[in-house]
């Protein structure tokens, strides 16, 4: 009987990856691949700060908000530094490629979604308030889905951070499950990330966004280039499934717009607003403020 027992027990064990490495392992193997990303105005002065993940030759990935209303970028791992420039925007999913000239740091790999399952334990690494190369660790706490029964985010425990977003989320494999991008704020450890699967479509959904927003926008003027866009009516609304991103037109010229993305962010102003009424969001997670970082 206690033979029996114990092979019960054995066999209800959970099941563990054998490529699964310790946290300290699995961050001296990744953080090499996490930046700090600083965005600054026309003065040359720094007006925002977040992180981003190498994940191609001279390509990171960070979040479209972290770049907004600046006019260059700078990514930082520890003495080391270079300029970058926006490559792909993909607004409505949050996910912006840059890319930064003589960067040489290891590009991540990334797990696919049907590998994700609520329970396994993840990773976290940023730059929290700009502290750069932070560790958090928790669990996949959910994944959430839309009414079609189609990922829109991943839940964490993993604490995150203003100065979080566009750092990476690993799995214990060590390879990039999300992009860390918002925290309901008065909750305890409501945190999200953006499924690193879809950074693959980024340059693919930008092209299709931008090529829209120009048949939205037709320029007036003969000069493209040069063609300031109309500063009355309604804003230009691009829409997420948990939030919104408010494209106020009277803050750039056409000018602006970047050639692999739906806009250039530099000049623009967005807004970021939780979209309870319309997406009906706000009611699945409850009272609380949601902050991206």
């Amino acid at each position: 009987m206690a033979l029996r027992v114990s092979l019960a027990a054995v066999l209800s064990l959970p099941t563990v990856s054998c490529f699964a490495i310790e946290a300290a392992d699995l961050y001296e193997k990744r953080s090499p691949s996490i930046w700090l990303v600083s965005v600054h105005d026309a003065q040359g002065q720094r007006i925002k700060m977040g992180s981003a993940v190498v994940t191609g030759h001279e390509e990171l990935v960070t979040n479209c908000h972290v770049l907004t209303q600046g006019r260059s970028i700078t990514i930082k791992h520890e003495n080391t530094a270079h300029a970058a420039q926006l490559a792909h925007a993909d607004v409505e999913r949050d996910l912006c490629i840059i890319r930064a000239k003589g960067l040489a740091a290891p590009a991540v790999k990334i797990a696919p979604v049907s590998t994700l399952k609520v329970g396994q334990k993840v990773y976290a690494i940023g730059a929290p308030r700009g502290m750069e190369l932070t560790l958090s660790d928790g669990l996949l706490s959910a994944l959430n889905h839309d009414k079609d029964d189609k990922l829109t985010r991943i839940q964490i425990s993993a604490p995150i951070s203003p100065g979080s977003s566009g750092g990476g989320v690993f799995d214990t494999d060590g390879r990039l499950i999300g992009i860390a991008y918002l925290t309901l704020k008065d909750a305890q450890n409501l945190n999200f990330a953006i499924p690193a699967d879809w950074i693959a479509q980024v340059p693919a959904r930008a092209k299709v966004a931008l090529e829209k927003f120009r048949a939205e926008n037709p320029p007036q003027p003969a000069k493209l280039e040069k063609a300031p866009v109309p500063t009355g009516g309604q804003p230009h609304l691009i829409t997420h499934n948990s939030w919104r991103l408010v494209l106020r037109r009277k803050s750039f010229t056409v000018n602006d717009i970047a050639g692999g993305g739906v806009v250039n962010s530099f000049g623009l102003s967005f807004t970021l607003a939780f979209w309870t009424a319309h997406a009906g969001r706000g009611n699945e997670l409850g009272g609380g403020r949601i902050q991206g970082h």
